[in-house]
């Protein structure tokens, strides 16, 4: 078999089986915090994930060029499977610290799958080979909300954290199986975190655009899931019926704006899918219809996943090095991703309205900043 196709079908294989994992348990924890603390909770759950895989990220691009992929996916993949189990023995007040954790176990995994991806697929498929891998995981997780729903109603949520568990300890048999003959090319020399530096100064330009689609993505992780249950009033069943809706609407237009990208060039689509998923934001501020509100939340789901191939193969084409390149990009747009929910809870905190004051000041200030990048680049 080809060694490019080799890992590729590795990769989509673990992206299938971690995010139907992750699908599984998600909603469950994330509505235990919510019921128990409210949505300030769920933002520091999002903040402790994402500030924690930032880090890990980082390193772990590190680590890999020293240690090889075999060791770091997993270990990467039986931290999350033990921190799965930790969510069903202790209670919600614990769990931010319990996700520190697990962001740290997933900054190690899902970045250097990526990476593998990068470093084998052609280039002229870099965006599209990307973006089937985050339309499978999309299409794995929202089956795994799917499934959760009906699952947890007939034998229990019990059950949802025991299979995830066993399906990342297979995770972590694959990864060291499959990837003991890869190995990173370093070019003969150590690489540390000035590499980073130098490598940030490559893509300042896309600095501000990661930072707000990051954001978008860490408000879809766990914000929007739980403020959306809460406006609609909906039950568990519902609101997991509801959000694997939201998540398969419109998956193939990311498809299409990768294959479109791949031709002519994904940079400014970038700058565009900013502006949409800000416009989408401004409009979910507001109390609607369940159907219309899910709708509405299907435009920054799928603007994130549109983005994420995109903006990948955009910056692994500045670099010969895929796994600095990718944990850069990760880290970058998890720090955005932490920042979010946080400064959405904290101006609804400070002003109460009868609408999400803070997603629409949110939504307002990213739609402004990337309308003048716009603006600054066809100067």
């Amino acid at each position: 078999m080809d060694v490019a196709l080799k890992y590729y079908l590795f990769s989509l294989v673990m992206c299938i089986l971690g995010m139907i994992a992750q699908g599984l348990v998600r909603p469950s924890i994330v509505f235990n915090a919510y019921e128990e603390y409210g949505l300030l909770m769920v933002s520091f759950l999002t903040a402790a994930f994402m500030f924690s895989r930032a880090f890990s990220s980082s390193y772990g691009g590190i680590l890999v060029l020293s240690r090889g992929y075999r060791l770091v996916i997993s270990i990467g993949s039986l931290m999350i499977g033990f921190t799965i189990t930790a969510y069903m023995v202790f209670p919600p007040s614990l769990y931010p610290l319990i996700r520190v954790v697990e962001g740290f176990s997933a900054g190690l995994l899902w970045p250097l799958i990526q990476s593998l991806i990068t470093a084998t697929v052609p280039k002229d498929w870099r965006a599209r080979a990307l973006s089937l891998y985050f339309v499978l995981g999309s299409l794995s997780y929202n089956l795994g909300i799917f499934m959760g729903g009906v699952i947890s109603g007939i034998y229990g949520i019990e059950v949802l954290f025991y299979t995830a568990f066993f399906m990342m300890v297979a995770m972590a048999f694959i990864g060291f199986s499959c990837t003991r003959d890869v190995r990173p090319v370093v070019g003969g020399r150590r690489y540390g975190f000035k590499d980073y530096i130098v490598f940030s100064r490559r893509i300042a330009d896309l600095v501000p655009i990661i930072f707000i689609v990051g954001g978008v993505s860490g408000l879809s992780l766990d914000y929007l899931l739980a403020y959306s249950r809460g406006v609609t009033g909906i039950s568990r069943e519902m609101a997991r019926f509801y959000w694997s809706y939201a998540g398969y609407l419109g998956l193939i237009l990311s498809l299409v704006i990768s294959y479109i990208a791949d031709k002519w060039g994904g940079e400014k689509i970038n700058y565009w899918i900013g502006v949409g998923v800000s416009i989408s934001l401004i409009m979910i501020s507001f109390p609607l219809p369940p159907i219309i509100l899910y709708s509405l939340l299907s435009l920054p789901v799928i603007g994130s996943k549109i983005f994420k191939p995109i903006i990948r193969s955009t910056v692994a084409g500045r670099t010969d090095m895929p796994e600095i390149s990718v944990a850069l990009i990760n880290s970058l747009s998890n720090i955005g991703a932490g920042f979010a929910p946080l400064i959405v809870t904290a101006i609804n905190m400070l002003v109460g309205t009868d609408f999400n004051s803070g997603l629409l000041v949110y939504s307002l200030l990213s739609f402004m900043v990337m309308v003048y990048l716009i603006i600054r680049r066809k100067r």
